[in-house]
This record gives structure tokens, sequence and C-alpha cells, in this order.
């Protein structure tokens, strides 16, 4: 019989299938600088802020990592005119806001991680465990900036990763 995983009170039941323990994020959009990390332990979690906290923000980075790019859309909660602001490069990159430009009579976005002397990586890491047939698996993409384009390492594990 299954061991039932700590997080887990006596009186709840061992779910068959894999659930989100932990979802970290390494500059990713404006979470910037080091792992922020949500600890689900296979719980289910509402996310909940002011407008631009971040929450599509985070979700999009899950989508990042179960959904193939060609068929991912971003920023899904939003009017239809801020979902094409979004994608992998920009987030990436870290875009928040939009500064106007005196040569042109556009604007571009502003970048946390556009001009730091190597180019800076982007990590997102799910890990997931199945508590009936016990088995782990963490599923990781490295991101950086190469020639304007974004390039991609990807990591699937069967234990418990972190970032840190």
């Amino acid at each position: 019989m299954p061991t039932r995983p700590k997080s887990l009170n006596p009186d709840q039941t061992v779910v068959a299938g894999f659930c989100l323990q932990r979802f970290e994020a390494l500059n990713w959009g404006t979470f910037d600088q080091r792992p922020w990390v949500i600890d689900l332990q296979g719980n289910i979690a509402l996310l909940t802020g002011l407008n631009g906290s971040g929450k599509s923000t985070l979700v999009d980075g899950l989508l990042t990592l179960l959904v193939p790019n060609r068929r991912r859309s971003y920023n899904q909660a939003s009017s239809s005119s801020r979902k094409k602001e979004r994608d992998e490069k920009s987030y990436v990159q870290g875009a928040y806001g939009r500064t106007r430009s005196d040569e042109s009579y556009g604007s571009k976005p502003k970048l946390l991680r556009e001009n730091r002397e190597k180019s800076t990586l982007s990590v997102l890491l799910a890990y997931f465990s199945d508590c009936a047939s016990q088995q782990d698996i963490t599923l990781g993409q490295v991101l950086w900036m190469d020639e304007g384009s974004v390039r991609k390492f990807f990591v699937i594990a069967y234990e418990a990763l972190s970032i840190a």
C-alpha cells in the first residue's frame, strides 16, 4: 500500500495521478534575480492579487512547460489587445510597461534583462508527484536570449529538483 505523503492529513484520500507539488520561476517576466517558489504540495491553490501583480505571468510560465509553443496562447485573462503583447521573448527579457520614443511614433517595452553583460538565464521548473504510484517527475526549461531569439534547454528528471 502506498505511503501517505506528509502533506496529507489522515482523513484525506490518496488520489491517483500526478499533482503539482511545486512551481518555480527564475527571471521569468518580472519575477527577477532569484527563484520564486509556489509550494502547493499537491493541493489546490487560488492565485489572487492586484492587476499587474504577476498572476498571469506565473500561469503562463506553467503553460510554457506543459503546452507546445505552436499551441500556446499567453495572457488568456486579458483583453484581446493585450494578449499579443506577451510571448516567450517578452517573458525572458522581463518586459514591463512601455516607453515612448522621440525618434518614432510608437513605443517600446521596458526590459529588466536587456542590457546585462551576459545573457541572463530564465528557468521554469515544475515538480509533480503521484502519491498512488509513488512516482516523481520534474519538468524544466532553461531559456535565454541569443542574437535576438529565445533559445531553450529542456529538463526531465524522475525525482524532485529545485532551481536552488
